[in-house]
């Protein structure tokens, strides 16, 4: 929101008089200037880094490299920069303070004594004219837009009035106000009184969740001395199960309060489950403890009524005298009831003549919303394919090079820190992944071996290599292998592995070692859970998620288990978040919540209209168009709170106009970040204001290169808890004036979500990691070793349940059904690289029949067909899209029959092509008492009937108790889950139980007759889709069929359409292939994947470089052979 001008002359007056009479030399050069206190106000009041200038134009560059406001002189304002010609050249420089009504001005300068040649002075508050001489004039971006007068004031709804009162969950309180008739003030007080809204256990002394006075682990979770542990329906449960016993009655462990509400009574809490208030849900918790509170009110809203009835409510029925607690919730009430508006209640026994209104159409936040507001179904819209004629890769041949001279074949081996020479080497890369230049026929990624010979380190003696005495090479240890390019006298490195054997001779001086490239990583067993396009929020009755889903997602994904990196990784001790956005917004560590498209926009044929933008980047791909919320993941040792150094970290594309926004919540307070055409922007935030802007506090820029706005750049940026603040933009570090104060929030709750919203046109931003540590090197340098280059117009619908599947097999598979190619590269990077990009490659040599040894060449009809075909998977999804909840039934157990004292075991699997999402692991049991919860159709269900057989044989039925039984369910892995159930009747009871829910009056007929129902929030079905077969053209005596399955790599039919006529353009003839093509003269600059041209009979024709051998001994000398692929037929 602008500021007002008032604001901007008093805030620019006390920077003025704190450095009014001072010899100020900002810049530590030349003494005292005119500049310096210009300099010092750009930085101490808006977070400016020095910039170099004269007077005469320090404010012009203020304009042009950190995008102040470039005003008229007739417009200016109090705070603005002015740049004078006063003085001859270097001119003179002011800051405005106050604007006089003789229309002079009050300024703040310095050096405005002695003589132009000799200025002299100390900063001063002056009054002058500036009727002539002025050169340009620059205005902070805060500044600008100040008005005169204060706008309109906001209505706020009552939820953020409730939130300005410091409440959380304030939507479920007003809802839970309503629902028991308790005036809002009144239970706004309490909840207020007891938790502030917080969903969390109490802090009572020696309680089963209680940390006071240890730490202990919930959920496997530790959480420190005094930590609040936050209330989930799994640990609540446990909670539960702690404290009562099966038939309800006590354990004896002392409780905790529960919930916003602090429901702590041992009764209490067993009764609010048999009317069906669930205490692990905010709103019900909330409810059953109001309607405590609302028997001992019993409609009386006086001073003294509130009193007692809060007293009553903190001690028990039994309080006759009121005490603090009461004359707080009192207070409270009332600050709370004058902030609302409301009239003071009417007297004892009379109905509040002034109702509690429907909630205000305004929404609780303002977070930005979905345009999408209709179930869109469970397959995606798309326009219909328009596939283009294939265009076969033909780049322009590139430069001729002639054969350089090898004077001395050198070469050098990096291992153990230091160089090595070598006696003879052996070295081989291979790229036979089937490709877009490739048949459909093909291997795996094949890791470079080297093979080399390196002298024994010892002065030369008669004694070779020993084992011992020598400490030969182990495996793992890194190596590098470069050869010298005595054409452009440079080495050039050409392996980068590690160790894999060694060996050698007593006899001999030199020992052999043989490298491989780092592979092994990628042979890891993947698991990930199944996702689908339009996934189910995690939250109940939020809306489906719009992930975003790309395959480079998934090669992303494998990359990084196996240690290969595009974007920053993340060290699992300290992050609270890691999105990596390759792709999808789906977090490695975090948990999105919700996720969504900002501007409507239309269908393509390969991307929905409720899916996000898929932008090229640096590193890859983004999300663009995107708005993604996700709950920070705190590891044992952490608050969740600014009590240790918040560190921020993400890569940036190419800097737009529009903004893009990362936000740290802690509820309506926050620190925004933010990348603007003006630089790196870091503020904090006390409250939300209409249109999701924010009140602002306090910021900082950190002003960007034109080259670092141009390519992109990488942030790094810490908060400390004392308010410190240091930015880091491509390795160049910056502290800035440290943030006076934070918002209390900050220290006092946890951390809620973090929120990143990227407009359709706003700068990409990707690789977003957030970490809590005291130890600022876990965001430390790291190397880029995963090149991923894709087509931003296509997407994937769902990826099937991982589990157990080798990393490398899954990155090789994924090449070949979508035609993509996959290698590791002379540096040991790994590349992941679409059929668009590889043949974007240009070619980088002319190869002619000089630059060869020979030139034998091979064809084969077994890649020539006449018709290319192909099938692919696609997913659907069965969930309640509008409003997720766990309403989706998976599976359902068998009606087995269990003895007292006996245990039922089972494992639960969905069934081939199917899979299942956000299983509901927590059981409600089936009884008298909660025939409504049975009846919802929401959560997984268990259920029983005794069966006894009397004297006479006939079978007696029963409803048992719910506390006879109970069932755990487990997940073993993404697609098996372990049932139990515990069949404990009180001694003496022999009927026999079954897994069969009984006929209980008002029981579902759905539900009757079933013992196990899991639910979850969706299920995902896989169909098989036929494409049907396109003619190649290729001459044939007969017809020959290749069909290309896709499996579920491929899942529309723009993405199938172009494989299928890049195969058919392809395969209609033999591609001729050089298996060996020995150079001439090596060549250390051709690479793996390079485009070549070869003229070897005077037609110009591209190939891939498919395979690089050298050889080297000092007798021979080196040799290089290519293995070639022809691009197009």
């Amino acid at each position: 929101m602008p500021m007002l001008l008032s604001e901007v002359q008093a805030e620019v007056e006390s920077w003025a008089n704190s450095i009014n009479g001072e010899y100020i030399n900002f810049d530590d050069a030349f003494g005292a200037q005119c500049v310096d206190p210009a300099l010092h106000y750009a930085a101490t009041v808006h977070g400016y880094q020095r910039i170099l200038g004269h007077g005469a134009f320090l404010a012009g560059n203020y304009i042009s490299k950190y995008g102040w406001g470039d005003i008229p002189a007739k417009g200016m304002q109090p705070g603005d920069m002015v740049s004078l010609n006063w003085g001859g050249y270097y001119g003179h420089v002011l800051i405005l303070l106050r604007r006089l009504s003789d229309g002079r001005w009050r300024i703040l300068d310095q050096n405005s004594r002695g003589t132009g040649d000799n200025p002299s002075g100390p900063c001063e508050i002056r009054t002058v004219s500036l009727s002539s001489g002025v050169v340009r004039v620059a205005r902070p971006p805060r500044y600008m837009g100040a008005t005169s007068t204060a706008p309109e004031p906001v209505k706020l709804t009552r939820s953020q009035i409730l939130g300005q009162q410091g409440l959380y969950n304030a939507s479920a309180l007003i809802a839970a106000a309503r629902a028991t008739n308790v005036p809002l003030h009144i239970a706004a007080a309490l909840i207020w009184q007891e938790s502030r809204g917080l969903h969390i256990y109490g802090h009572d002394y020696g309680g089963i969740f209680s940390t006071n006075p240890n730490g202990l682990t919930v959920g496997g979770k530790w959480y420190g001395q005094d930590s609040n542990i936050p209330v989930s329906a799994s640990n609540f449960a446990t909670f539960r199960s702690l404290l009562l016993k099966p038939d309800g009655s006590w354990t004896g462990r002392t409780s905790n309060g529960v919930g916003p509400a602090q429901i702590t009574y041992w009764a209490s809490i067993r009764d609010a489950g048999l009317q069906g208030y669930d205490l692990a849900d905010p709103q019900r918790n909330m409810e059953w403890g109001l309607l405590i509170l609302k028997d001992y009110l019993a409609g009386d809203y006086s001073e003294a009524s509130v009193k007692l009835a809060a007293t009553r409510y903190n001690k028990g029925p039994q309080a006759t005298a009121v005490n603090k607690y009461g004359l707080d919730v009192w207070a409270k009430s009332e600050e709370i009831r004058v902030a609302l508006g409301m009239d003071t209640p009417t007297s004892p026994g009379t109905p509040d003549p002034t109702p509690e209104p429907e909630p205000e159409p305004e929404p609780e936040d303002y977070t930005p919303k979905p345009p999408v507001t209709e179930d869109p179904g469970p397959r995606p819209a798309l326009r219909v394919a328009d596939v283009k004629p294939v265009v076969l890769p033909s780049p322009e041949p590139g430069p001729l090079r002639p054969a350089p001279r090898i004077v001395q074949a050198k070469g050098r081996l990096w291992w153990r820190d230091q160089w090595w020479s070598v006696l003879s080497l052996s070295l081989a890369h291979d790229m036979p992944i089937p490709g877009p230049d490739q048949s459909p026929i093909g291997g795996t990624l094949v890791p470079a071996e080297l093979r080399v010979e390196l002298a024994r380190p010892l002065v030369i003696s008669n004694y070779g290599w020993d084992q011992v005495r020598d400490t030969p090479p182990y495996p793992g240890e890194e190596l590098r292998l470069d050869l010298f390019d005595a054409d452009h006298q440079t080495w050039v490195t050409k392996f980068v592995g590690e160790v894999d054997e060694s060996g050698g001779s007593v006899n001999e001086i030199g020992v052999e070692i043989v490298g491989v490239q780092e592979s092994d990583a990628l042979d890891g067993r993947i698991r990930h859970t199944p996702l689908n396009f339009r996934h189910p929020s995690p939250r109940n009755g939020d809306r489906y998620m719009s992930i975003g889903l790309h395959p480079l997602y998934v090669a992303n994904h494998v990359a990084r288990v196996g240690g290969y990196y595009a974007t920053p990784p993340a060290d699992p001790d300290t992050t609270i978040l890691s999105a990596p956005m390759m792709g999808s917004a789906w977090s490695e560590y975090g948990t999105l919540f919700g996720g969504w498209v900002m501007d409507a926009k239309g269908a393509t044929s390969g991307i929905p209209s409720d899916s996000p933008d898929y932008r090229v980047t640096p590193w890859g791909l983004t999300l663009g168009n995107h708005f993604s919320r996700w709950e920070p993941r705190f590891t044992d040792n952490m608050t969740g709170m600014l009590d240790r150094p918040l560190g921020i970290r993400f890569l940036s594309g190419p800097v737009a106009d529009d903004p893009v926004h990362l936000e740290l919540a802690w509820d309506r307070t926050s620190i925004m970040v933010q990348v603007r055409p003006e630089g790196l922007r870091v503020e904090t935030t006390t409250g939300w204001l209409p249109g999701a802007l924010r009140k602002v506090a306090y910021g900082r820029t950190r002003a960007l290169t034109d080259e670092q706005k141009r390519d992109g750049f990488q942030a790094t940026i810490w908060l400390h808890p004392d308010g410190a603040l240091t930015t880091d933009v491509d390795g160049v570090t910056y502290s800035h004036t440290p943030f006076p104060s934070y918002p209390r929030e900050f220290k006092q709750f946890p951390m809620t979500d973090i929120r990143l919203t990227a407009r359709m046109a706003a700068t990409p931003i990707g690789g977003i990691v957030v970490v809590m540590s005291k130890d600022t090197s876990v965001l430390g340098d790291w190397d880029r070793r995963f090149i991923a280059k894709a087509d931003p117009d296509h997407m994937l619908f769902g990826i099937p349940t991982i589990q157990n599947v080798n990393g490398l097999d899954l990155l090789s598979e994924m090449a070949e059904k979508a035609l993509d190619a996959l290698w590791i590269d002379e540096d040991g990077r790994l590349h992941y690289e679409s059929r668009t990009a590889m043949d974007a490659r240009p070619s980088v040599r002319t190869i002619t029949l000089d630059d060869v040894e020979r030139a034998d060449w091979g064809v084969s009809r077994s890649a020539v067909f006449t018709h290319v075909g192909g099938t692919h998977l696609q997913p659907a999804c069965s969930q309640t899209r509008m409003s997720s909840s766990v309403a989706t039934t998976l599976w359902e157990g068998p009606s087995d029959s269990l003895r007292p004292g006996e245990d039922w075991e089972g494992v639960a699997s969905p069934d081939a092509g199917v899979d299942w999402i956000n299983m509901d692991h927590t059981f409600t049991k089936v009884g008298r008492s909660n025939v409504n919860a049975a009846n919802s159709g929401v959560g997984s269900l268990l259920a029983g009937t005794t069966r006894q057989t009397d004297s006479e044989g006939k079978v007696e039925e029963g409803v048992p108790s719910i506390s006879w039984f109970n069932g755990d369910v487990t997940r073993l892995g993404w697609d098996a889950y372990a049932v139990e159930v515990r069949y404990r009747p009180p001694d003496g009871i022999v009927a026999h139980f079954e897994l069969s829910a009984p006929e209980i009056p008002g029981l579902s007929a759905s539900v009757v007759g079933k013992g196990i129902i899991l639910r979850g929030r969706a299920r995902q079905v896989w169909s098989e889709v036929l494409t049907k077969a396109v003619a190649t053209g290729a001459r044939s005596r007969r017809a020959r069929h290749h069909v290309h399955d896709g499996g579920w790599f491929i899942q529309s039919p723009l993405v199938m359409g172009r494989v299928l006529a890049r195969l058919a353009a392809m395969l209609a003839a033999p591609l001729r292939a050089y298996r060996e093509l020995p150079l001439a003269a090596p060549d250390l600059l051709i690479r793996l994947g390079d485009t070549v041209t070869l003229t070897l009979t005077g037609t110009a024709k591209p190939y891939r470089v498919s395979g690089i051998r050298f050889e080297f001994t000092p007798e021979a000398g080196l040799s290089q052979t290519l293995a070639l692929r022809q691009l197009r037929p």
